[in-house]
């Protein structure tokens, strides 16, 4: 077999190893309790179900983070040199209840 076959089929297995709720959730860096909401609201990553245990593949993992990145400074500076002012100013939502004297003040001019 070729180095680079040999390579590239232990990657493809090592990705496909299962682990547990525990090994998974240290992988995530949560705790198990919050792994298994996770999953029981369809928010976290996809489990396997083999006869009644439940398993993450470790390809689904690295996905399930590679979908929750942040993305970096780098690729959000172009995205907000590309738009414009006023679809960068959106009106703010009204806050609930009476306005306070200095929102009062600053919205009529500061008058007295």
């Amino acid at each position: 077999m070729q180095p680079d076959a040999l390579l590239s089929s232990s990657l493809a297995a090592d990705d496909y190893k299962l682990l547990s709720y525990d090994a998974a959730a240290a992988y995530l860096d949560i705790t198990p309790v919050a792994l298994r909401n996770k999953v029981y609201r369809g928010e976290g990553p996809v489990p396997t179900v083999i006869k009644r245990r439940t398993f993450f593949a470790l390809c689904d993992l690295r996905e399930y983070v590679q979908r929750h990145r942040r993305p970096s400074a780098a690729t959000v500076r172009p995205v907000l040199a590309e738009t414009s002012l006023a679809e960068l100013m959106v009106p703010q939502k009204r806050r609930r209840g009476r306005p306070t004297i200095a929102e009062t003040m600053a919205r009529s001019g500061g008058e007295g």
